[in-house]
């Protein structure tokens, strides 16, 4: 028999005694408080001697049902969750699972949930997901920051994502233009997630797809339309919010965003205009007025007005139309700060390495070099369609050499500072990484350059062509009575301009397999590329480098000697894995990955055959294989795709056969053989001269060439011989 404790009395009636709310003084001091009753201050405001005040307990709000509802729809009234069922049959398992509609269900938790298959015709319901999901926001916002974290000072982004997870990581509940930019982002992120609620059922996660043969396309496809529809929700929530009428850096960095998603695939650029007009707009506005000093100097003397005049610069070029900007507008969006002073010395490289300056500031100084360079360029090259007589000619000047010789000056800038970086500080510093980044994103804008000038060279000689064809044809003898004539001497520099052209062309492919391979070696951080810097600068070019790499000849076909074919293959192979690689996210890439994946399979049963042919076959009839290849090579059925045939196709996925990836064991292989530490060599690309001059002459004649060609001063003989070769193509 227990005893009781001496001076314990057990009462049966004792009864709890009731609790009142908490007051507001022993609440922040996180004291206890007592009272006796609701209407009496607490004991221990009396002792003090202050007034005792209650907010009194807050009401929950009611429960409308619409997150149950919703996940009804999605998961189906009666479903229960797959993949606790399958744990709770494992031995050793005890575990329950609660349905959907019961009131402990924690829709966070759907990443490791197996949902009910969701098709391409259940867009709504995966955009439904998005809502009910706070995690996938997060998941996708994180998506945009994950490639590089040497990202571009164009915000604040350490207080976007502090008020992101204050609004308990939705959107909707964000305070004025965060919520904006959240949504913006998430469109960006779901061109790279692999989240089911992107991809549909059996999405793959991405750390897996890196060694694994598998079509890329197909996964473009699959997002393609939960994408668009993710674009269009953003369109709606800045136009909700008055971005186009609100001048603030926050509205100008949301309508350069959207202006890039929405004008991705489109060549005439107009689809994104209204956004780009309405960022100058809002950044003319901020520096004009003084009532917006504190944006006024963020916009200047940040990197979002340089990002402005930067866009401005790209898209007049590549759409061959004047910038918009004037030169007034450039240097206030500029800053004092950030005027163009030329290339950065050494000096201030070491400067920037020991950080006695921002490491911005030689990254910038090399960009502003290129952009003097395009942005001249494009107002020089701009169509004037009201124009009925044909414009001057763009080349009859020495603009073009100088322009070559400023685009050497900066390739050479950027070579002699990538060779410099790892002498100077240890691999393992942050610096080292983020020169090294932003000095092979820096390449990019050189490229595009070559790029522009050999477009431009091509068309104005297209142009010619077509004006020759519409000229009145005279008599051989008037034509020798006359001399030469001017059309022929323009025709004959704008060859030797092609010619030159070409080599920078072919030099420039080579050069973008490197760094895009250097750059990016890894699936997730080539995905990254096309949402983040490579898409907006290079995505316009990407057709004609991977033709001109592909149709560069090598030295078994008669090329330069330091260009073998199996480097040629293999830096095809380098191009063909960024591609697929951006083919996760875009569908549109699909032509330019088919036509790699058939150049490069012809030129590796080129390897096979000639190596067949070294071992078994007289030199005669190696002669005549190497011969039928390279004709192979010119009436082939492989066309390069064109930027105006890559259409961004938003509708339903068809399944497709699954294609072998060739590459899969060189994914996150180290670059070896002609490029050593991921560089480029300096020297030219020389080359056997080729017979596209000679063509030229043919398609505007329709004529054969005689065996014994005159060079003479003749009406088919080009009046300049030194770049032209009179060999005999046999």
């Amino acid at each position: 028999m227990w005893n009781s404790t001496p001076g314990f009395v057990l009462d049966k009636n004792t009864r709890k005694r009731k609790l009142y709310p908490t007051c507001d003084t022993c609440k922040l001091r996180r004291v206890r408080c007592e009272r006796e009753s609701q209407d009496q201050a607490c004991l221990k405001c009396k002792d003090k001697g202050i007034q005792c005040t209650t907010a009194g307990p807050k009401r929950r709000k009611s429960r409308t049902g619409k997150l149950i509802e919703q996940a009804k729809v999605l998961y189906g009234k009666d479903a229960e969750n797959a993949a606790e069922i399958s744990r709770s049959n494992q031995p050793g398992t005890g575990l329950s699972t609660p349905s959907c509609d019961s009131d402990t269900y924690d829709t966070r938790r759907f990443d490791s949930m197996a949902a009910h298959p969701l098709t391409m015709d259940s867009v709504n319901s995966r955009l439904s997901l998005a809502e009910i999901v706070s995690t996938l926001s997060s998941q996708l916002i994180g998506e945009y920051f994950q490639p590089t974290h040497f990202r571009q000072p164009l915000y604040r982004w350490n207080n976007f994502l502090e008020e992101f997870e204050e609004a308990g990581r939705r959107p909707d509940q964000m305070a004025g233009m965060g919520g904006v930019l959240a949504h913006v982002l998430i469109a960006y992120g779901a061109y790279a997630s692999d989240s089911p609620a992107i991809l549909g059922p059996g999405a793959p996660k991405m750390r897996k797809l890196e060694a694994e043969e598998i079509d890329f396309i197909h996964w473009g496809r699959q997002r393609a339309a939960v994408c668009q529809s993710l674009v269009d929700r953003a369109v709606r929530a800045a136009d909700e919010h008055g971005v186009f009428h609100v001048e603030c850096n926050e509205s100008i960095l949301i309508l350069l965003l959207l202006e890039k998603l929405v004008d991705h695939g489109d060549t005439s650029g107009r689809r994104g205009r209204p956004f780009r007009v309405a960022a100058f707009g809002h950044a003319r506005t901020l520096c004009e007025t003084d009532c917006h000093i504190h944006d006024q100097t963020e916009l200047q003397g940040g990197g979002l007005g340089w990002n402005l005049y930067t866009r401005d610069t790209l898209q007049a070029a590549l759409a061959e139309r004047k910038p918009q900007l004037e030169e007034e507008d450039v240097d206030k969006l500029r800053g004092p700060k950030l005027r163009p002073l030329g290339l950065p010395t050494a000096e201030l490289f070491y400067e920037a390495l020991s950080g006695n300056i921002l490491v911005w500031i030689p990254i910038i100084r090399v960009w502003d070099h290129i952009l003097e360079m395009i942005r001249p360029f494009a107002a020089r090259m701009a169509k004037q369609p009201s124009a009925k007589e044909p414009s001057e000619d763009p080349f009859a000047d020495s603009f073009l050499r100088e322009l070559y010789h400023n685009l050497d000056e900066a390739e050479q800038c950027i070579q002699h500072m990538q060779s410099r970086l790892h002498h100077l500080i240890n691999v393992a510093h942050p610096s080292y990484m983020f020169f090294q980044f932003y000095w092979n994103a820096v390449n990019f804008g050189c490229m595009l350059v070559v790029f522009l000038a050999h477009r431009s060279v091509e068309r104005e000689l297209q142009r010619l062509n077509d004006r020759a064809d519409r000229a009145h044809l005279v008599t051989l003898d008037e034509l020798v009575e006359l001399g030469l004539s001017e059309h022929e001497k323009l025709r004959a520099r704008l060859l030797q301009l092609k010619q030159e052209a070409d080599k920078r062309m072919q030099k420039g492919a080579r050069r973008l397999a490197a760094v895009l391979w250097a750059m990016q070696n890894s699936l997730s951080s080539r995905t990254g590329m096309g949402i983040m810097e490579g898409i907006e600068m290079v995505y316009e070019t990407l057709p004609t480098f991977a033709k001109s790499l592909c149709t560069m000849p090598s030295r078994e076909e008669g090329g330069s000697g330091d260009f073998p074919l199996d480097t040629k293959i293999q830096e095809i192979g380098w191009l063909l894995s960024t591609y697929r690689s951006l083919g996760w996210s875009w569908a549109d890439m699909a032509d330019s990955v088919r036509y790699l994946e058939d150049q490069h399979s012809r030129f590796v049963a080129m390897r096979s055959g000639l190596s067949l042919a070294l071992d078994q076959q007289p030199l005669a009839v190696l002669s005549d294989f190497l011969a039928s290849s390279n004709t192979g090579c010119a009436s082939g059925p492989f066309d390069s795709p064109t930027a105006a045939s890559m259409s961004f196709s938003t509708g339903a996925s068809t399944s497709a056969g699954t294609l072998s990836d060739p590459f899969a064991q060189i994914y996150g292989s180290p670059i070896t053989g002609q490029y050593p530490d991921a560089s480029v060599l300096s020297q030219s690309l020389s080359h056997s001269t080729s017979y596209d001059d000679l063509q030229q002459w043919l398609n505007m004649f329709q004529d054969q060439l005689p065996p014994a060609w005159d060079s003479g001063r003749t009406g088919l003989s080009p009046p300049i011989t030194s770049g032209l070769s009179t060999r005999s193509p046999d």
